[in-house]
């Protein structure tokens, strides 16, 4: 059995993560938290850019920073629980760190904070640090809700049926036991095996468009009407350049679709 478990944290920008990372931080002596928002603006500083700017190839690498650090602190460790502080808004990127701890023998589980967006986007306002709100608008329209389950054969879709899942809405003590109780299935169960099933890169291809049409489309909705014809060409341009390079290599369609919720919301 795994001694070792990293809970993904997944939702929209303002949902709770942070608060939930901290409140766990606080009150299990075992937790290690690692934020994906953090390491991004430390990368940001260190080459010149603003904390609050955007750039594709520094956020790939805060990505890959973080994946980096967590096995690290896995393999160095016993009885650790490594929280994993980021929207993880796709299951493709939910799946990447799980095979990412598998592989150093860790158990996985999943806790999605369920915020409506109304409600992201009004504590996104009262945050020193605002994420666009474009930004949180596009990622809802493309968001993988993580079906919760306990890590069993039923109601669960794919591989995210191997771990436990819990959704919660706040940092309640009813919330932090289901939050344990996942933690502990995680544990208590033995690291899957993982066999890659190679997709057809016209299926990613296709998802990915899919993807940004209702991106398109959402972020369209908001903008005023003066605007619509104009926001609509530079999405249009953005679309194509961005699925240009997914045709090109379909492994880049996680960051491509990130890259242009970024973009895209920034228009609003």
């Amino acid at each position: 059995m795994p001694s070792n478990v990293v809970v993904i944290l997944c939702g929209l920008p303002a949902s709770g993560k942070s608060t939930l990372s901290e409140k766990l931080k606080s009150q299990r002596a075992d937790t290690y938290l690692i934020e994906y928002d953090a390491i991004g603006r430390r990368l940001l500083r260190e080459n010149g850019w603003g904390e609050q700017e955007f750039d594709p190839g520094l956020w790939r690498e805060g990505r890959r920073v973080a994946l980096q650090e967590m096995a690290l602190v896995l393999r160095r460790s016993e009885g650790i629980t490594v929280v994993m502080d980021d929207n993880q808004f796709l299951r493709s990127m939910r799946k990447s760190v799980c095979k990412a701890a598998w592989s150093v023998g860790a158990g996985v589980c999943c806790v999605f904070m369920n915020c409506p967006l109304e409600e992201c986007l009004k504590r996104n306002a009262e945050r020193s640090y605002v994420v666009p709100p474009g930004v949180i608008t596009g990622m809802s329209e493309v968001l993988e809700v993580p079906e919760a389950g306990d890590g069993g054969k039923n109601g669960q879709i794919g591989w995210e049926r191997r771990i436990p899942v819990v959704h919660i809405s706040d940092c309640s003590t009813e919330s932090l036991v289901e939050v344990d109780r996942a933690i502990g299935l995680a544990r208590n169960r033995g690291v899957p095996e993982f066999s890659e099933h190679k997709e057809e890169s016209v299926t990613v291809v296709e998802e990915t468009e899919t993807r940004m049409r209702r991106i398109v489309t959402r972020i369209i909705g908001q903008v005023t009407a003066p605007r619509k014809s104009e926001v609509a060409k530079s999405l249009s341009k953005m679309k194509i350049k961005f699925m240009s390079e997914v045709k090109h290599d379909p492994n880049v369609a996680n960051d491509a679709v990130n890259e242009f919720v970024q973009v895209a919301g920034e228009l609003i």
